[in-house]
């Protein structure tokens, strides 16, 4: 059954591949929740997939709408190809969103996506740390699961800038935090202070992390007066949010 199973997956992903291999190449942009992507088969399968059928970062898109609102500032972790830092922009205002990707081969794509869309946010290739400096960012081939750890043999190490991320806070003073960062959310959890911050938006990969990590990041927002939206979190996107901040 397994067999006939993985034969059925690999099927299908063939067909959907050579399908948008012909369909994006006449059509490139695809339409999602007004913000206009180019598509390319550089993505992969597995985001290639959620792109055509329109469910492209949906969860974390549903916690956005529900909760951004245009007096917020927003400090965005991790990129992407700038679906999000696109859609922020034209509720808060272009200088009201600073976001930050590791990845910087994906500049190209990114910048793409906001010329098409006529937004400017604040954007920095640049991994943030506790210190200013330099650290290393593993690149992969298929370019949106690079990581700065956890990388395959096909990853190719480069050097980025590292940003110390406290010292963006205190300058921006951002409300909201929108993090996806493929596994390195405990490295953010155990040096941030959050500050101003008293929207937390995250992507938790727990395949990456262990129990006890996930255990100190729910931890961490509690003890920092964070609670949990129970609607709009699911299991694998999470929205914490305090109502005051503390004295």
């Amino acid at each position: 059954m397994k067999v006939l199973d993985a034969l059925k997956f690999h099927s299908i992903k063939w067909i959907r591949m050579y399908w948008y291999n012909i369909y994006y190449r006449i059509k490139k942009w695809k339409n999602l929740r007004g913000i206009s992507l180019p598509v390319y088969l550089k993505y992969g399968y597995s985001v290639l997939r959620f792109i055509d059928d329109g469910s492209y970062e949906c969860e974390e898109m549903n916690i956005i709408e529900a909760r951004l609102k245009s007096s917020d500032k927003v400090l965005e972790l991790g990129t992407g190809i700038g679906f999000i830092s696109a859609y922020c922009a034209k509720i808060v205002g272009n200088h009201n969103i600073h976001t930050y990707e590791a990845n910087p081969f994906m500049e190209e794509v990114i910048r793409e996506v906001y010329d098409k869309n006529n937004v400017d946010p604040k954007f920095e290739i640049a991994l943030v740390g506790d210190k200013n400096g330099s650290n290393e960012f593993v690149a992969q081939n298929d370019f949106l699961s690079s990581s700065q750890k956890h990388a395959r043999k096909d990853g190719k190490k480069i050097s980025v800038p590292l940003l110390n991320l406290n010292d963006i806070i205190q300058k921006y003073v951002p409300s909201y935090l929108v993090m996806d960062i493929e596994g390195n959310e405990l490295e953010v959890f155990s040096i941030i202070d959050f500050q101003s911050i008293f929207k937390v938006q995250f992507e938790l990969h727990p395949s990456l992390l262990k129990y006890d990590e996930i255990d100190f990041i729910f931890r961490k927002l509690a003890d920092n007066h964070f609670v949990k939206d129970d609607i709009l979190s699911t299991n694998k996107n999470y929205y914490f949010e305090r109502k005051k901040l503390p004295s």
